[in-house]
């Protein structure tokens, strides 16, 4: 599943070429020992995360996704300060950085107190001051510690100097590893000069059995459903017009929103905004919103309902989407806008014609046809997601996460 970075290599070739750096590639050719990692690694916390941890967040759901799989006491969590707390901490959780501040004194005390060897990071643009993490990767690397990146986001932000990759670069240059789940991801760091540390490492998906749920199970009505966080970029708003366009079309047409409101004030007035619009549009009916946060299980639960599970952003810079493979785990047909944060998926989805409410109803209008008719595109296309989905569960990326890192810290 670790891809080495390949862009040098976008023309002819690039499948073998990036193939002969994957991790299947490696263990064909005996460059990396087959071997039980977990007998292997010693169970004491030599692994330390910095992440976000129990918050309304992705990448604290990825992490937690992540390390679930991991051996029992392997691992010690650097979680910031301050956010809603989902669920108690355990007892191999530390917070000790603030992501409104530089200051990451108390961090690196306490991984130094941890006894850490290996460093992994989760890194987006929100979690950190740039020139200070810059000078806090130099100690780590300074200190002897296998520091490993992983990045959820290259896009430079507009108009804020102080948050660029080419700040980090030098830093991230000395690191033993940066993980990115997309092309786009390679690309955007090689321009950076950060290409020969770099690898290409997938997002992940949790392992659900939707085979009991699957089909339709609101009458004669075809059931859309919307997943993720309840934002403006996200395009609800669009997907309900668009849903109001099949109505008046005469599309026997249901929505449901699996949209919990983010804690932000734009979240709140973006769900109030699409209720009135509901309610205008005279479907109160034909939407169900579901507002609250919930846990996996009942969210997968509520999309495996679903005929259409259908993920409309308009914009994002974001690398992947942690909400999309929620769709494609519910074992549903699963539908995008055409944007780069869905590349990584592309195998296991179908795409919209565009962004706007018009492309994203004739969209679904094509994909009723197809789905209801069991088609050849649509059949060919649900294989395909199904051997993705076997290939993208966390407990077999963490498997090999685990062993990459262990063999870091076995070539030390």
């Amino acid at each position: 599943m670790f891809i080495r970075s390949a862009a040098l290599n976008r023309s002819e070739g690039l499948v073998e070429s990036t193939r002969q750096y994957s991790w299947d590639f490696s263990c064909e050719k005996g460059l990396i020992p087959e071997r039980k990692v977990r007998s292997d690694f010693q169970e004491e916390k030599s692994i330390g995360w910095i992440s976000s941890w129990n918050t309304k967040c992705g990448i604290a759901a990825y992490s937690k996704h992540l390390l679930e799989a991991f051996p029992q006491g392997a691992v010690t969590v650097f979680a910031p300060f301050g956010g809603e707390i989902t669920e108690e901490d355990g007892d191999n959780i530390r917070r000790c950085w603030s992501m409104d501040k530089g200051d990451y004194e108390c961090l690196e005390q306490e991984i130094e107190k941890a006894g850490i060897r290996i460093l992994v990071i989760q890194f987006h643009y929100g979690f950190f001051y740039f020139t200070e993490f810059a000078g806090f990767l130099e100690k780590q690397v300074e200190r002897g510690r296998k520091v490993v990146i992983m990045m959820h986001c290259s896009t430079d932000p507009l108009n804020n100097p102080e948050k660029r990759m080419a700040i980090l670069a030098p830093s991230l240059r000395k690191c033993h590893g940066i993980l990115v789940h997309s092309i786009g991801d390679l690309d955007r760091l090689y321009l950076n000069d950060l290409s020969k540390n770099v690898l290409l490492f997938p997002h992940g998906i949790l392992p659900y059995d939707s085979s009991e749920q699957a089909g339709r199970k609101n009458g004669d009505s075809f059931l859309v459903s919307s997943y993720g966080y309840f934002r403006p970029h996200k395009g609800l708003m669009e997907l309900v017009r668009a849903i109001g366009i099949l109505r008046k079309k005469g599309k026997n047409v249901s929505l449901r929103m699996v949209n919990a409101q983010y804690p932000v004030p734009e979240s709140e007035k973006e769900i109030h905004l699409v209720r009135n619009a509901v309610r205008e549009m005279g479907m109160d009916g034909t939407v169900e919103f579901f507002t609250d946060y919930l846990e996996d299980e009942e969210s997968l639960s509520l999309l495996a309902e679903s005929d259409l599970v259908v993920f409309p952003y308009q914009n994002s810079s974001e690398s992947s989407s942690a909400a999309v493979r929620q769709g494609i785990a519910a074992g549903r047909p699963v539908a995008v806008t055409p944007l780069e944060i869905f590349d990584d998926v592309a195998p296991a989805v179908f795409q919209l014609p565009g962004r706007s409410p018009e492309e994203i109803a004739d969209g679904i209008e094509s994909l009723m046809g197809h789905i209801t008719s069991r088609s050849v595109e649509y059949t060919r296309k649900m294989d395909l997601a199904s051997q993705w989905r076997q290939h993208h569960i966390f407990p077999k990326l963490a498997e090999q996460l685990l062993e990459f890192l262990v063999r870091n810290e076995n070539a030390r």
